[in-house]
């Protein structure tokens, strides 16, 4: 099975944020860990400004905010956010910075 192109889109669905505020993302930048209690875990990779940026999104949404992820255009996937990971800096096989966010989202 080939590789899905495009982009991960995150809309918030709630009051308590901007009702459809929505964060779109490359596709490369992205990492889905799925677990099999439901969760999952999507990782960030990039420069400084563009993990910022998406941590700006996430950063001022509560446990159990409801919020909707659509993989490429493969249709919305409902679920609650429920917590982020550290922003920190790796380096990269150049020697550049590579920084990294993460987001762990409950599928309904």
């Amino acid at each position: 099975m080939g590789e899905l192109e495009g982009n991960v889109i995150f809309t918030k669905n709630t009051s308590v944020n901007k009702v459809g505020e929505s964060l779109e993302v490359p596709q490369e930048m992205v990492t889905l860990k799925i677990r099999q209690t439901g969760t999952i875990t999507v990782e960030f990779r990039g420069l400084q400004e563009e993990v910022s940026r998406i941590m700006g999104f996430f950063e001022t949404m509560v446990d159990m905010e409801p919020i909707t992820m659509d993989i490429s255009s493969t249709g919305p996937v409902e679920g609650y956010f429920k917590g982020t990971n550290a922003f920190m800096e790796e380096k990269g096989p150049d020697r550049e910075s590579v920084w990294g966010y993460g987001v762990t989202f409950q599928e309904i």
